[in-house]
């Protein structure tokens, strides 16, 4: 087995029923922290909590809070009080049409 591969990956695994009641079981795990999060988040003000859009169905393997305005004292705060509390919590990633090197690429209009 190559190095750094585990045994349990859904990679490794045929996909059996067992498997698929499994992952969804999972996933429902992960919508319920995403209403836990939407929950804890609604009071404060200027903040969201991202939720599928309608005609879409996620898998919420990640969740994503929102600020309303690009505020990074907001920002720093926030990551600061959840990480505080045992939420781990950091700063999205750049998109990718954002990076230098993707501006000519096509894209899909916003």
């Amino acid at each position: 087995m190559p190095r750094g591969r585990s045994t349990d990956s859904p990679s490794s695994r045929p996909c059996t029923r067992a498997s698929s009641t499994t992952w969804l079981r999972g996933i429902a795990q992960w919508q319920r922290l995403t209403s836990a999060y939407q929950e804890a988040f609604s009071d404060v003000e200027g903040v969201s909590v991202f939720v599928e859009p309608t005609g879409a169905r996620s898998n919420y393997w990640l969740n994503a809070i929102l600020l309303d305005l690009p505020d990074e004292s907001q920002r720093d705060g926030l990551l600061e009080r959840t990480n505080g509390d045992g939420i781990m919590t950091r700063p999205a990633w750049t998109r990718m049409r954002r990076l230098p090197m993707f501006a000519d690429a096509p894209r899909m209009p916003p």
